[in-house]
C-alpha cells in the first residue's frame, strides 16, 4: 500500500537515500525547525513536490496551550518567512488573503488572521513618519462567500470560489455564520445562481445541514434530485421517515441513501440528530427528540 504525506520532512524520511535533496536542522527550544530543499527535477518527480524550499516546524508541546509556546511558534514563523522572502520590507508592499470559513472551527484560521492582520498600508501612506523602524506596507482581504454575496455584502459584485489545480473541481464555500440563513437562502440571487452555474458546470452537489433545519428543503426545491444521509443508530426512525415525507410532499426526487456509520458493531439509542462536525451556520443541531408518534409507528 502506498503511503502519501504532504509534508516534504516525512517524505523524506520514507526515502533516506534519494538524491537531490538537501537537508538542515535546527532546534529553537522547543520547536524543531527542518528545512529540506528540492534541487532535481527527479526528487521532484519522486516526492510529488516541485523544486524549491520546504520548512516545518514542530512543536509536540503546543498540545499543553501554553501562551509563550504559542508565541514562540508565531515568531518562528515570521522568521522563516523573512528568510524565504529576502525582502526590503521598508519598500515591500504585502497582501494577505484570508481564506476559509470563520464559521467552521478547522476551516477557520484564513479569516482569523485577516482579522487580526496589522494593516499598515494606509498610515504608510498619509503617515509614513509614524513608524519608527522599516515596516512593509500590508493590506489584506478576506475571501467572499455564498453568504455575503446573498447578503448584498460582497464588495466584489461577485463569490470567491477554490479552484483544485488539475481538476475540474470548482468550491463555493461560506466564510461566516449568519444569524438567519433561512431568508438568505430563500432569495432570488440564489435561484439565478444556481440557475447560472447550470451553465457552466456538469454537476453541482450541495452539502446541506441535516433536514431538521430548514436550509435542506429551500435546497432541495432547487436541485434535480436529493442523496438523503443517515447516520446509523443516531437519527430517530420517526424524524427520518418524516423528513423524507416531506421531501416527497415538496416535490424533491430522493434518487438515493447514504447510510454512515454502518461498521459500529453496537447498537446505540441516540437521541440527537447529528454529523461529525458542524456546519458553520450560525446554529447547533443538538436538536433532542423523546418519543414521537408517526404515521409509520413510534421510536
Amino acid at each position: 500500500m502506498g503511503i502519501y504525506t504532504d509534508l516534504a520532512a516525512e517524505a523524506r524520511e520514507m526515502n533516506p537515500d534519494m538524491t537531490g535533496i538537501e537537508e538542515e536542522e535546527s532546534q529553537e527550544g522547543e520547536v524543531l525547525i527542518k528545512r529540506i530543499r528540492i534541487t532535481s527535477e527527479e526528487a521532484a518527480s519522486r516526492l510529488g513536490k516541485k523544486q524549491g524550499m520546504y520548512i516545518t516546524l514542530d512543536a509536540p508541546e503546543l498540545e499543553t496551550r501554553s501562551p509563550e509556546l504559542f508565541a514562540s511558534v508565531a515568531g518562528l514563523i515570521g522568521k522563516e518567512i523573512n528568510r524565504l522572502l529576502d525582502w526590503d520590507m521598508s519598500s515591500a508592499t504585502v497582501l494577505v488573503v484570508g481564506l476559509g470559513n470563520s464559521g467552521v472551527t478547522p476551516d477557520s484560521l484564513g479569516p482569523e488572521v485577516v482579522n487580526r492582520i496589522h494593516i499598515t498600508r494606509h498610515i504608510k501612506k498619509y503617515m509614513p513618519e509614524a513608524f519608527a523602524s522599516p515596516t512593509a506596507s500590508v493590506c489584506a482581504s478576506p475571501s467572499e462567500g455564498l453568504g455575503e454575496y446573498l447578503a448584498d455584502q460582497s464588495t466584489k459584485g461577485g463569490i470567491d470560489c477554490l479552484r483544485f489545480k488539475d481538476t475540474s473541481l470548482v468550491v463555493l464555500a461560506g466564510t461566516k455564520a449568519y444569524p438567519k440563513p433561512a431568508s438568505l437562502l430563500r432569495s432570488k440571487k440564489l435561484a439565478s445562481t444556481l440557475e447560472r452555474a447550470r451553465g457552466i458546470f456538469d454537476y453541482i452537489i450541495i452539502d446541506t445541514p441535516p433536514c431538521v433545519m430548514s436550509d435542506a428543503s429551500v435546497f432541495a426545491a432547487l436541485s434535480d434530485k436529493v442523496v438523503y444521509v443517515v447516520r446509523r443508530d443516531f437519527a430517530p426512525r420517526a424524524q427520518v421517515l418524516d423528513s423524507i415525507r416531506a421531501f416527497s410532499d415538496s416535490g424533491a426526487k430522493i434518487c438515493g441513501f447514504v447510510l454512515n456509520c454502518s461498521n459500529r458493531s453496537s447498537s446505540g439509542k441516540g437521541k440527537g440528530y447529528g454529523y461529525g462536525y458542524g456546519y458553520g451556520y450560525g446554529y447547533g443541531y443538538g436538536h433532542s427528540y423523546g418519543k414521537k408518534k408517526s404515521a409509520y409507528g413510534e421510536k
